[in-house]
């Protein structure tokens, strides 16, 4: 089957080798997706072990739609007895960039027209809606009049690992975290150091990495597994072969900020995805802060002054150029920010300018590479 892995812009090629690892045949990149073929096996995995993934969908249908009724004709010529019974629940979302279908919410009601509508004239009934929790939950892109009609296999958006019980201000989404800790070409082989923890995402992502932990490890239904060709024991089969490749992380994970509330938040949310034993956590300040370990790599999502305001940004971010320069010779330094004038503070020259997005901001993931006498440079 043809299926297509969402993500975030900017961690297409992160997700095209996450595909790759797993097994997947081609493999093609897309905007802000990869598509990919396989069975049913990998369909279940994606969701399971995917970590820069935010949905899995199943093509069922692509055609041209000149109009909103040649819309509605379309959608009705796929027989969707096949996926759904005139007793159960569907909920359609809509993405749309058309001249033509303006509006995504009405795109959706008219296709949940087109659906119900061939049921109750096949069989007097109807598929009732539930939008919060379907047993088929059916996704309509349309790009000018190109229309494609999916079957979301996840449900709710992968990003949701389900660890995340508390959260401070502006904090990193889960996918970017890890989508960025992938990116780096860390996997556990050297120490890894949050300097500026925050609600702990970066640390709790690169505890599952190194632990082998699937991404959706605690992760309670999945929308496939309401499907009626729904195969529970290859589903129990894979969560047990994902459970018997754990280990423990070979270097250590460490964390530090330089707020109480942020170090307890952090612990929580660890212990709450069952990796506190994974990561040390400690209240430092990034100006005080020495690593304990010669050699690995730093990452951190300091404040942008956008969600997060800050007194004087750029002294901060000066602050952190100096830090990494004194004190972390060795290693190598990801650091995400949208703020381009604080950037160019840091006062190093970046080997790697990855553009991507955190939430509604454009962002750059910066790469430094910390040598012994790391020359200045604008970090434009």
């Amino acid at each position: 089957m043809k299926l297509i892995a969402k993500t975030l812009q900017g961690l297409e090629p992160v997700l095209a080798q996450e595909l790759q690892q797993l097994g997947a045949r081609d493999v093609q990149i897309l905007k802000r997706a990869v598509q990919f073929a396989g069975d049913l096996r990998l369909l279940y995995r994606s969701n399971l072990e995917l970590r820069s993934a935010i949905r899995i969908l199943w093509p069922i249908a692509a055609f041209r739609a000149r109009h909103e009724d040649d819309l509605y004709r379309r959608i009705q010529r796929t027989d969707w007895s096949e996926y759904l019974n005139q007793r159960q629940t569907l909920a359609v979302d809509a993405i749309t960039y058309s001249e033509t279908f303006r509006h995504s919410k009405y795109v959706a009601l008219k296709t949940k027209d087109a659906i119900v509508d061939q049921f109750r004239e096949r069989t007097g009934r109807r598929p009732s809606v539930n939008v919060a929790n379907p047993d088929l939950r059916i996704n309509v892109h349309i790009r000018q009049n190109e229309v494609t009609v999916s079957i979301d296999s996840s449900g709710e958006s992968l990003h949701k690992r389900g660890y995340r019980k508390e959260t401070l201000e502006a904090p990193i989404n889960e996918v970017l975290a890890a989508g960025i800790l992938l990116r780096s070409g860390w996997r556990g082989e050297r120490p890894l150091i949050d300097p500026m923890c925050g609600s702990g995402t970066f640390l709790v992502e690169a505890a599952a990495i190194a632990s082998r932990a699937p991404a959706q490890w605690h992760r309670q239904q999945f929308a496939f597994q309401k499907w009626n060709n729904f195969d529970p024991q290859l589903w129990q089969e894979l969560r047990e072969a994902a459970r018997a490749q754990q280990i423990d992380p070979p270097h250590a994970i460490l964390g530090f900020d330089k707020s109480f509330q942020s170090i307890r938040v952090t612990q929580r949310n660890l212990e709450a995805a069952g990796l506190a034993n994974h990561v040390e956590v400690k209240r430092r300040p990034f100006e005080k802060l020495v690593p304990p370990a010669e050699g690995g790599v730093l990452v951190a999502n300091p404040p942008y002054d956008e969600r997060l305001e800050v007194d004087d940004i750029e002294k901060l971010y000066r602050m952190i150029g100096d830090r990494l320069k004194q004190a972390f010779t060795g290693y190598e330094a990801w650091i995400i920010s949208s703020n381009k004038a604080a950037i160019k503070s840091i006062g190093l020259k970046a080997s790697a300018r990855v553009p991507m997005f955190n939430g509604a901001l454009e962002c750059r993931l910066l790469h430094y590479e910390l040598y012994e006498g790391s020359r200045k440079g604008e970090g434009k």
